[in-house]
């Protein structure tokens, strides 16, 4: 349900991964801001990043707690999101 709610209403927000851990649970960190306020967000590693990257977040606008990286969302719900022209660079 959070996905479909990211995919269909969410807003985008360029972050940085800050932090990656390798191993038996493997995840990728990041930290993005929404108006002045820092968010971070964490999800099953996302390949081909490294720490200090940009990434795309995707995030919902009435609790930016909930949210994903854009790229993850694409790779792992094979839902249309909103078209690429509007990702922020």
């Amino acid at each position: 349900m959070e996905n479909l709610r990211l995919v269909n209403h969410g807003k985008f927000a360029m972050g940085n991964v800050t932090d990656q851990w390798r191993g038996k649970s493997p995840a990728t960190v990041y930290l993005f801001d929404v108006n002045g306020h820092f968010y971070s967000g964490s999800v099953k590693i996302v390949a081909g990043y490294a720490i200090g990257d940009s990434i795309v977040v995707v995030y919902d606008p009435g609790d930016p707690d909930l949210n994903r990286p854009y790229r993850y969302l694409q790779e792992n719900f094979d839902m249309p999101l909103h078209s690429d022209s509007t990702l922020p660079r």
